[in-house]
């Protein structure tokens, strides 16, 4: 084992992607472009996340989950990364390693997502919340009104 990870970068035995069958460059350029598009979207995503979970971190009821999405979404797009350099650099092996890490953490958020699914799955939607405020607020504007004619008919009394 220790001897895999020694050799991780070691290219040797291994042609670069080009070299491997007939490669016309139009199919070739296609797949790296594409890995590398995948690759620059794949890194958005957890930048994003990660903004979004430190401007709303007070408010967010599944930070783990969403910390672990954006790992299993980078690891993703990074394997993709690895996938287009193979065409000059045969790191068959580390792109190995790099998948069955992406394999790992992908296996790990589904095991928290389905722990944590009857918590979230019990949670009020936004819709229902916002149902629930409004009859609140109607309430409210009710009991004001009619303390309103209540404190009228008060006042006619008195006077």
């Amino acid at each position: 084992m220790l001897d895999f990870f020694q050799n991780l970068f070691n290219t040797d035995g291994f042609p670069a992607r080009w070299h491997c069958g007939n490669w016309s460059s139009g199919h070739g350029w296609l797949h790296i472009v594409s890995d590398l598009a995948i690759f620059g979207a794949y890194t958005a995503i957890p930048l994003a996340l990660v903004f979004f979970a430190w401007k709303k971190h007070q408010e967010m009821l599944f930070s783990r989950i969403v910390s672990l999405f954006g790992g299993f979404i980078f690891a993703c797009g990074f394997t993709h990364m690895v996938e287009a350099v193979i065409f000059w650099h045969p790191w068959y092996r580390f792109s190995g390693v790099m998948k069955a890490s992406t394999a790992l953490i992908s296996w790990v958020t589904v095991g928290v997502i389905i722990r944590q699914l009857p918590t979230a799955l019990n949670l009020p939607g936004l819709a229902g919340v916002n149902r629930k405020l409004e009859d609140a607020l109607s309430r409210q504007k009710e009991a004001t009104e009619e303390l309103a004619r209540s404190q009228a008919q008060f006042e006619a009394l008195v006077d």
